[in-house]
């Protein structure tokens, strides 16, 4: 009975990754099919459309079951590559929308991008995870 339990307090668990596909889902939900539903919700649906960006970097942290040299890894590589590309944006992207207009659009897109990456790879082993895990962000 010991030796079952010492094992099974070794084994990884498996990646929980449910939450993440609601939260995707919920987003992409409410930026796109909201405001064609109800066009006087559109403030709403941007605002709770950004608000899941934060909803899934919180499953990532406590919620995700991963390593967490992959949980503030990934975090990491979210922050940066965001920044990395917020460097390179044309003036009328960067300005436009008062400075917000890539955050707005490349929020929900990373997001989608890092549910499809934890959705194909979750069963590969730590080395391709993390070189996928860096383009499926920077695809995004």
């Amino acid at each position: 009975m010991s030796n079952t339990i010492h094992n099974s307090y070794h084994t990884p668990q498996s990646l929980r990754f449910w939450p993440a596909l609601v939260i995707v889902f919920l987003q992409w939900f409410l930026r796109w099919v909201l405001p064609a539903i109800y066009p006087e919700g559109l403030l709403v649906a941007m605002v709770g459309s950004l608000a899941c960006g934060p909803l899934l970097l919180i499953w990532w942290l406590f919620f995700s079951r991963v390593r967490w040299s992959e949980r503030i890894g990934g975090m990491l590589l979210v922050i940066g590559i965001m920044w990395l590309v917020s460097m390179f944006l044309h003036e009328s992207i960067g300005t436009s929308m008062m400075g917000m207009m890539y955050g707005m659009f490349a929020i929900p897109t990373v997001c989608l991008a890092f549910v499809l990456w934890v959705t194909f790879i979750r069963s590969k082993s730590l080395e391709p995870r993390w070189a996928s895990m860096a383009l499926a962000i920077f695809v995004g």
